[in-house]
């Protein structure tokens, strides 16, 4: 996909660490026994953390920027 048909912002969430890090944030409240397009469970697919993140946008759902409650 070239940078002109990405959708705005997706490169930057890509080098943020994509979105591993953000399923890897959120696996508490996703249902994990579901089959991803691999075969694997999405237990499994998160079991090991990304190994990169940038915390400015992927940010812990402790941390988050809503002035909402979440989940």
């Amino acid at each position: 996909m070239s940078d002109e048909t990405k959708p705005r912002g997706m490169q930057f969430l890509f080098a943020a660490g994509g979105l591993h890090a953000v399923l890897y944030e959120l696996k508490e409240r996703l249902e994990l026994d579901c089959i991803t397009v691999s075969g694997q469970t999405l237990a499994a697919r998160l079991a090991q953390p990304p190994a990169y993140v940038d915390r400015p946008v992927v940010r812990a759902v402790a941390n988050h920027t809503s002035r909402t409650k979440i989940w």
